[in-house]
């Protein structure tokens, strides 16, 4: 044994014990140790099986190969890094030696030989004994308990992995999937930071979408509804128009789930699926189902809370299921609903909820029908896609296809389909492939749709019966309880909002006495003291009451993460200044979390008391239309009504409302107005022109200038989204929503030049980006080689 085992050893039974266990296994590596010129120890490595060799380190000097690397990685304070394959520990030693603060080191060693070469000849005690330093030797890690641990780390600097070359060389399998592992615990958390600052967003849509909310039914009620029944989830790419007879003809024999953008192309070619399911939040989504929305009074469907308020407030089925956990209010107003909730998914994606809700379903076994999750044949969705796409080759990844060629794709689709892999890696249920073309999906085997449903028994009873029976034999939420429960949680927002302001000024009084005292002293008064205890007693409180309503976890998140990783670096550089100054800082970032949370805790008290007041203002409006016997009072009851519906984004009930009004008055300019306005706000752009005719016809009675000032901020956005989508094209939907855009308003305003002007680029760029993969077509090998 080298000169340094014993010393390595004894220190590594004290701190790493698992490695110990290890040591003793044997690996394909064979070690041979050297002096190099500058008189260290070097290494040539072998491995056994493949015969494969590798000089370990510099031979000329060593330590100063570990120096320049070190200097080429520009190690942060405060970052997580793994170095996967460590040689003899000169790069980690090196690492550790500057003592960069709050600086986390992950060591992934597959080679037993060669760790204990380093342990023979090297003195591995600054990383043996650190606390900064992990040391994994050729064992399975749980890289998600790693990656949850050092959130703050991460968010802040994401996770350098570097691979030691020589490391590689010796044992490219084992690296390559640690380093695969790695990567995908580490993107699936960064991909959660990216939604942080959706969260306001999805808490928005959640209580705008509220008054759609209580008249839905959870989807708990559908729980093994369909045991043993097969489940189809049906995508929109390309494939999917290879199994359209099959769904015609034997549809009814399985349950079929549509995602939202392939649902408008099974109702073109006359097939009705059993529930459609939407998860997207951004207003730009609405699209995939603006043009065909009426089509749907049918079909059920399935929607997170936090979706665009249009998609399930203008969803025509009054049949609708919701998953949203008990959060907020709603952890209060769950006993209104009959039966418990199903908790609240981790999805990523439309795909993913499909999944879901076909295991909870009872569903065996899932079959999936049009996932593509590639550009298929240079083309990204089915025929009839309601939004066409546009496809840059030169931005896409390449995966493997199910006929084992390289297929061009999107880093959103390969996370959809990473993730769809785990989840069917953690399921019991037997999943098949329909597509004939598209990406390999790991865990799902082929399957001829046709001759698996021809071969399949009919069922019973109809799978849309049993969803429609459901939802009609469960009660749905009493308004006026509803209203108990929002004030009940009113007065939680109150409550806490009291607490975070009393603790916000105590700690603007403690900042300005401490900043008075240390400028004239060098400690503070004893009242000044006295006041830094009040303040961190309170801080607790405050943030527990924050924590009731779920104020950091829904509104500001992302804020919250940014103040800790403030905090983590005062933390980190606490020896640079005097305790006090710390202390002055600390009191200063507890400000900023509080002014935080009082911000967000006024957003919530201004959406509850706009809740309350919109079902209150509902009932009592209701209650005397029913009850008027004049229609002048009905008529004017009416357009009160409608503007409440339309102050609170209910556009299709102001709709109803006013359509009922103005066939009692047809020369109402004030009816008139506001349908105008509700239909524009409907996105019925042509039939609010006409509307708009009869209301001109009218003469001086109707005021066109009104009109015109409203549609003024409905221009400008609409150009504005016009330009961002022309601009950016970092997505396959940016330019067909431009060319949108700009249609709606030169349906208003035919003559509209900067309309014309944008809607020409958009269509040329568009004709360019559709035409170039068609193009590229015959190279696409040329690509595949240099993108893999």
């Amino acid at each position: 044994m080298g000169p340094w085992w014993e010393k390595n050893l004894s220190i590594a039974k004290k701190k790493n014990p698992n490695i110990i266990n290890i040591i003793n296994k044997e690996d394909s590596i064979k070690v041979s140790c050297f002096r190099s010129q500058s008189g260290d120890v070097v290494a040539n490595a072998i491995n056994k099986q493949t015969g494969v060799t590798s000089l370990l380190h510099d031979n000329n000097n060593p330590i100063l190969e570990a120096i320049s690397i070190a200097d080429s990685l520009s190690l942060k304070t405060g970052e997580i890094r793994c170095i996967m394959g460590m040689g003899l520990g000169y790069l980690p030693l090196e690492i550790v030696k500057r003592k960069i603060p709050g600086h986390k080191l992950l060591i992934v060693e597959a080679s037993v030989n060669i760790f204990k070469a380093g342990m023979e000849w090297l003195d591995l005690e600054a990383i043996l004994n650190s606390d900064s330093v992990e040391i994994y030797l050729n064992q399975n890690i749980i890289f998600e308990e790693i990656i949850k641990q050092n959130q703050l780390a991460i968010y802040e600097h994401n996770l350098p992995i570097n691979i030691y070359e020589p490391a590689r060389i010796l044992s490219p399998d084992f690296y390559t999937g640690k380093f695969e592992e790695l990567s995908n615990a580490r993107d699936a958390l960064t991909i959660s930071f990216n939604t942080l600052e959706l969260d306001p967003v999805i808490t928005h849509n959640f209580f705008n979408n509220f008054t759609e909310i209580i008249k839905s039914q959870n989807f708990s009620l559908l729980k093994n509804i369909m045991y043993n029944r097969p489940a189809i989830i049906i995508g929109a790419g390309p494939s999917l128009m290879d199994d359209l007879e099959a769904l015609k003809k034997f549809g009814d024999r399985a349950f079929l789930i549509a995602v939202d953008s392939a649902a408008p192309i099974l109702l073109k070619n006359g097939i009705n699926p059993d529930i459609v399911v939407t998860v997207d939040f951004a207003e730009e989504c609405f699209e995939k189902l603006r043009n065909t929305i009426n089509y749907f009074e049918n079909i059920p469907l399935l929607y997170l809370g936090g979706v665009y308020p249009f998609t399930p407030k203008l969803y025509p089925s009054p049949i609708k299921f919701f998953i949203y956990p008990p959060i907020l209010f709603l952890k209060h107003m769950q006993s209104l609903w009959k039966g418990e909730w199903l908790e609240h998914l981790p999805v990523e994606g439309v795909a993913h909820l499909a999944f879901f809700i076909a295991i909870y379903s009872g569903a065996s076994p899932i079959i999936f029908l049009g996932l593509d999750l590639a550009y298929t044949n240079s083309s990204s969705h089915a025929e009839g896609m309601a939004v066409p796409v546009s496809i840059n080759l030169d931005k896409a990844l390449w995966i493997e296809g199910i006929d084992g060629k390289y297929l061009p794709t999107m880093h959103q689709m390969m996370g959809m389909r990473v993730r769809l892999e785990n989840l069917i890696k953690t399921s019991s249920v037997p999943c098949y492939n329909a597509g004939k073309r598209g990406a390999k999906i790991l865990g799902a085997r082929s399957c001829d749709l046709y001759q698996f449903l021809s071969q399949s028994k009919e069922q019973p009873h109809s799978t849309s019966k049993l969803i429609k029976d459901t939802f009609y034999n469960s009660q749905l939420p009493d308004l006026s309880k509803a209203i108990s429960v929002l004030k009940k949680f009113k007065s939680y927002c109150w409550d806490a909002s009291s607490c975070v302001e009393k603790n916000l000024k105590d700690a603007k009084k403690t900042s300005k006495a401490l900043k008075e005292d240390l400028f004239g002293n060098s400690s503070p008064k004893p009242q000044t003291a006295s006041l830094l205890k009040q303040l961190l007693n309170g801080q607790k409180k405050a943030v527990d009451a924050a924590h009731k309503v779920e104020v950091d976890e829904r509104m500001i998140k992302k804020r919250i993460m940014d103040i800790q990783v403030e905090e983590r670096h005062l933390e980190l550089n606490a020896g640079k200044n005097s305790s006090w100054d710390n202390i002055c800082k600390e009191v200063i970032i507890i400000e900023k979390y509080m002014e935080a949370r009082i911000k967000a805790l006024q957003e919530l008290l201004n959406w509850t008391d706009r809740l309350i007041k919109r079902i209150e203002d509902e009932i009592r409006l209701n209650k005397s239309i029913k009850n008027v016997k004049s229609s002048s009072d009905k008529i004017k009851l009416l357009k009160e009504l409608a503007k409440v519906y339309l102050d609170y984004g209910d556009p299709q009930l102001a709709e109803k409302i006013l359509k009922e009004a103005i066939s009692s008055n047809e020369k109402d300019p004030d009816i008139l107005f506001l349908l105008i306005i509700t239909l524009r706000k409907r996105l019925l752009y042509k039939e609010s022109q006409d509307y708009l005719s009869k209301a001109i016809s009218l003469g001086d009675k109707f005021n066109v200038d009104k009109i015109s000032e409203y549609d003024k901020n409905w221009i400008n956005k609409n150009l504005s989204l016009a330009k961002k989508h022309i601009d950016i094209v970092s997505s396959f939907i940016n330019l067909p929503l431009a060319i949108i855009y700009c249609k709606d308003i030169l349906t208003c305003y035919p003559n509209h030049d900067e309309a014309h002007k944008l809607l020409k680029e958009a269509e040329e760029k568009l004709n360019f980006y559709q035409n170039e993969p068609l193009k590229k077509a015959n190279n696409i090998w040329d690509h595949a080689g240099k993108k893999i």
